[in-house]
């Protein structure tokens, strides 16, 4: 006959195994979609930023600093 767990254990069995998953996490997830991908023979290199986002941000930068300039700072 089959072991009763408890809901207690089955809890404890699920965090261990969740956390001993290192390519699981929503920190992964958005390191994923900012970085170039892991170089397989070097894995402790640096990842490098993509192109895309390193774009949007500068984008996004440029409308902050021109809300800034022309709204809040107004026409000296």
């Amino acid at each position: 006959m089959a072991k009763r767990v408890a809901l207690k254990e089955i809890h404890a069995l699920l965090v261990k195994n969740l956390n001993s998953r290192e390519e699981l996490g929503l920190r992964k997830a958005i390191a994923d979609l900012m970085l170039q991908p892991r170089n397989p023979f070097d894995p402790k290199a640096p990842r490098q930023p993509k192109k895309d986002f390193v774009l949007l941000v500068l984008f996004g930068a440029l409308g902050v600093g021109a809300f800034v300039y022309f709204n809040l700072l107004g026409w000296r």
